[in-house]
């Protein structure tokens, strides 16, 4: 299945909007993984923040010493204080270090802060016991102290030997980080001179000398400052050991410090070398991707750019080649309405003509054989005219021009005169055929009945003409407020297949070969059923008949009906004047009025040009035009409207009635234009006098009686034509129907008297309804009427009175009568056959 251009546009449009989400999901991907990384990034400048403060710090706390150290701060609380801001910076470390090595050397850290300040402590301790005049205090106490043992103690000669080793030791060559250390820490110098001091004691027991009580105080003085300066030379010693161990100690730290330093700085160098290798491959990947998804958009647009100019193409060259289509349909439809312009008034005007002509021959022309003719005649116009009328309803119905005349009528009379034509249709065949009507359509209804009966009349006809054997079968029921018709045969039946093809137009299956017709009139049915608003279905099977079901819209409508009587009669000559270029149709025309009024109602002129027309205008006064619609020079609307121009008052108020072969144009469409009525070729005297009695408004004084006696069909009180009329001419055909008739109708006879006795009133009413199509159709009103009444009592259980007998007696005596006629015509017939 091919795809519209709209349908591909918006497919396309549909990718290129999810490649923009993709697109715009995993830019979004991304940055949030770069925004991670930034995130990892602050951790490393808090830490390195961190690492910074701590190192701060401890450069403020080992300025702090060395001034406490040379005395420039009398207390160790500047130092104390530094301290601990330096352990506050390394437990904030501590806490931004998530590593438990990390951890770990930050406790390490700590430790050696805490020892740094206790030698700090001892130092200062040591430096302030130094003082000169505590040292001679200890120095009088010992002398006091040694007064009385002096003499007594023995002379130990005693002898201390210093020796100085000095040597120079190379420092190696220092890493950046641990520059940055010392940076914090003070200076040391590349080379290092270490000085080795050796005291050696010698004492010299051997030699004793007594103890001299009268030594001068400059001994005793002199003694006293060796021995200060000895102690002096000993807390200096410690001094200075104390001061290495805090020089030891601030390497450690610095060590220590710078160990850390570089341990952070490698991890933050790696941590930074993965986390610009990995925004390289993000944004590697970033770019190859949008890239794959930019190339896809540019293709998908240029591969639906190619699709959609490929159809726009396409699409130009069929509306190119639609509009060469329209333009040659629409001359097809001009040439075929021309064409069905042409069969209506080139073909069935002349038909009618026919058809007319005809029935003026048949109340003239007596003698059989002319009027075996003139119906051969009349049957071969009327085929010929219903050829024409399929093809111009189905125009009609195909341009949407077929209105609905509702008006009130009396669907069971419909329906019965309707089936009673189709009786010997039927018997011709060898068919038999029943009607089944509700009695509940014995009533006044609003709907079109010539539709109704159109589209019962094609399911009839085809019907007929698929059925070779068994059985036709009309059923109408009211099933308000549908009436649903149902005709159903026993012929060849259809497929599936042929059901779906059945009312298409101009298709014939192929059970319908060999048959007469264009293949329309089940098409024309459809389309009928549709324009009254109804619907149709069909049940079939192949072998076993066909149903056709119709469902029409009927509303009941009590509307009086208007006798005669009821308007004014006609006094005087009723003035026509008509204008005709067809000049048969003119005699034809002439001839209906002159047999439906006659000399002393009417006075008649008849004009073939518009001239005549005029003429006759100036001169006389009319009561009355008709005119033909399709004239040469001037067609029936112009001369409308030239009449309405002429002056005087018989110009502008005389009634105009439009005569037209156009089935096209419906009556309302006459009277929208300013016509008072319309009359459609073929027409008869019976509908022309009702045109003329509906226009004027007058009766003509024509009894209903006569009117019928107008009709080719009752030019006597009982003719057998009817039932002869579908022998085509066949004498030998015609017999055998007559003695059919003759027979069956003594069979009735037999079977209603044996019912009388019995006074079975519903058998009665079965034969009755069994034997009324016939007579229908022989034109038998007064045994028609009987018929009826005993006929609606089929379905009753009432016992006979003796007046209904006697009537039921009479009735009988009539169709005797009838029968002895049929057996007469029977005879004339065998007569004819024998000669």
């Amino acid at each position: 299945m091919r795809l519209g251009t709209s349908i591909k546009v918006a497919f396309g449009y549909v990718i290129l909007i999810l490649l923009l989400m993709v697109s715009i999901f995993y830019i979004y991907d991304k940055l949030m993984l770069l925004e991670r990384s930034q995130e990892a990034e602050r951790t490393i400048t808090e830490r390195r923040r961190a690492v910074n403060t701590v190192v701060s710090r401890l450069y403020e706390a080992e300025i702090v010493a060395q001034y406490v150290s040379i005395g420039q701060i009398p207390n160790s609380q500047a130092y104390q204080e530094a301290m601990k801001q330096a352990c506050r910076a390394i437990d904030s470390l501590r806490v931004v270090f998530t590593d438990e090595n990390q951890r770990l050397r930050l406790d390490t850290l700590k430790d050696l802060l805490g020892q740094k300040e206790k030698n700090m402590r001892s130092l200062l301790h040591l430096v302030n016991d130094s003082k000169e005049n505590l040292a001679y205090k200890t120095q009088i106490k010992k002398m006091i102290a040694q007064q009385d043992t002096v003499v007594n103690q023995p002379k130990i000669q005693k002898k201390v030997v210093t020796n100085n080793q000095s040597y120079v030791v190379k420092q190696k060559k220092k890493r950046f980080i641990q520059r940055l250390v010392e940076a914090f820490s003070p200076a040391k110098e590349d080379s290092t001179e270490v000085n080795k001091v050796v005291q050696e004691v010698y004492i010299d027991t051997v030699q004793q000398e007594a103890y001299n009580a009268a030594d001068t105080l400059v001994n005793i003085l002199q003694r006293a400052e060796d021995s200060m300066l000895m102690q002096k030379s000993h807390r200096t010693d410690l001094i200075r050991n104390r001061l290495k161990e805090q020089q030891a100690a601030g390497a450690l730290l610095s060590l220590k410090v710078s160990q850390m330093l570089e341990t952070i700085e490698q991890e933050e160098q790696q941590l930074l070398n993965r986390r610009m290798q990995r925004e390289a491959l993000i944004r590697q990947k970033a770019i190859l991707t949008l890239a794959i998804i930019s190339v896809s958009a540019v293709l998908l647009a240029l591969v639906f750019s190619f699709i959609v100019w490929r159809d726009i193409t396409q699409s130009n060259h069929y509306r190119k080649e639609l509009e060469k289509a329209k333009k040659r349909a629409e001359d097809l439809l001009q040439v075929r309405e021309r064409l069905m312009l042409t069969i209506t008034h080139d073909i069935k005007a002349p038909v009618g003509s026919i058809l007319g002509y005809i029935d003026l021959l048949s109340r003239l022309l007596k003698e059989k054989r002319s009027q075996f003719y003139l119906e051969n005649m009349r049957s071969s116009a009327q085929h010929l005219l219903r050829l024409v009328t399929s093809l111009l309803d189905f125009h009609r119905l195909d341009a949407n021009k077929m209105d609905i005349q509702s008006v009130a009528f009396n669907p069971k009379q419909l329906f019965d005169t309707l089936f009673v034509s189709f009786v010997p249709l039927a018997h011709k065949k060898g068919l038999e055929i029943s009607a089944d009507l509700d009695e509940a359509l014995n009533g006044s209804f609003s709907g079109d009945p010539f539709r109704i009966r159109q589209i019962t009349d094609n399911l009839l006809s085809n019907a007929l003409k698929f059925t070779e054997k068994g059985s036709i079968t009309l059923q109408v029921k009211l099933e308000e407020p549908l009436i649903h018709i149902a005709v159903k045969d026993t012929g060849c039946g259809m497929s599936l297949e042929e059901q779906g093809k059945v009312f298409k137009a101009f298709t014939r299956l192929s059970s319908a070969q060999g048959q007469e017709g264009f293949g329309l009139g089940l098409s024309i049915t459809q389309k009928l059923v549709e324009l009254l608003g109804g619907s149709i279905r069909i049940g079939s099977h192949v072998g076993h008949g066909t149903t056709f079901h119709v469902y029409l819209p009927l509303q009941r409508e009590e509307i009086p009906a208007q006798s005669d009587e009821e308007m004014p009669l006609l006094s005087g000559k009723l003035r026509v004047v008509m204008i005709d270029d067809d000049r048969i149709q003119m005699q034809l025309n002439r001839a209906m009025f002159e047999s439906a009024l006659g000399d002393q109602k009417l006075e008649l002129t008849c004009c073939h040009t518009f001239e005549e027309l005029f003429e006759a205008f100036r001169h006389h006064d009319y009561d009355l035009l008709f005119t033909d619609i399709q004239m040469p020079g001037m067609n029936g609307f112009e001369l409308l409207k030239s009449v309405r121009a002429l002056s005087g008052t018989c110009g502008q108020h005389i009634p105009v009635v439009a005569i037209t072969a156009r089935s096209d144009v419906s009556e309302n469409d006459f009277v929208a234009h300013g016509f008072a009525a319309s009359l459609y070729k073929p027409f008869n005297a019976v509908e022309l006098v009702k045109v003329v009695e509906r226009v004027i408004g007058m009766s003509t004084g024509v009894k209903i009686s006569e009117r019928e006696n107008m009709s080719a069909y009752t030019e006597t009180a009982l003719d057998f034509k009817n039932l002869l009329a579908f022998a085509d001419g066949d004498q030998d055909a015609s017999r055998q129907i007559l003695e059919t008739f003759v027979t069956e109708s003594r069979q009735n006879v037999a079977l209603m008297e044996q019912a009388l006795e019995k006074k079975d009133i519903s058998r009665i009413g079965e034969i009755a309804h069994k034997m009324l199509p016939s007579y229908t159709m022989l034109g038998a009103h007064e045994v028609c009427k009987s018929l009826k009444v005993l006929e609606t009592k089929r379905t009753m259980s009432s016992v006979i009175h003796e007046d209904e007998k006697e009537k039921i007696k009479n009735l009988i005596q009539q169709i005797l009568e009838i029968i002895k006629e049929g057996e007469q015509e029977v005879s004339l017939i065998s007569k004819n056959l024998e000669k």
